[in-house]
């Protein structure tokens, strides 16, 4: 199923490009902190970064980072959701990594 969907995907994301700007989505993570503004601007300012981030990302390794990072997938399952080779997953995550932690904002 994951490799279905992924596949679906990452050929609509290759088709064509977002119509809206990224800063056109809500601020979730603002939500959380609106007891200050400084907290919520802080929020704004980390939200921002990370999409950032996200956008210097092929669709590909975007797509090996969430499933191993956010989703907690095994190698084994992001490789065949992408249709890629346990190693060439392994490297897609590692140099995405490297990318969200080299972006500004990112972890250092």
């Amino acid at each position: 199923m994951y490799r279905i969907v992924t596949s679906r995907c990452l050929n609509v994301l290759r088709a064509r490009r977002p119509v809206a700007p990224l800063e056109a989505a809500g601020d979730v993570a603002a939500a959380e902190h609106s007891t200050s503004p400084a907290r919520v601007t802080e929020s704004r300012d980390a939200v921002r970064a990370r999409r950032e981030a996200l956008d210097l990302l092929s669709p590909e390794q975007r797509a090996c980072w969430v499933l191993r990072e956010l989703d907690g997938r095994s190698y084994d399952v992001v490789a065949d959701a992408v249709g890629i080779g346990q190693e060439a997953a392994r490297a897609r995550v590692s140099h995405a990594r490297r990318c969200l932690t080299r972006a500004p904002g990112g972890r250092r």
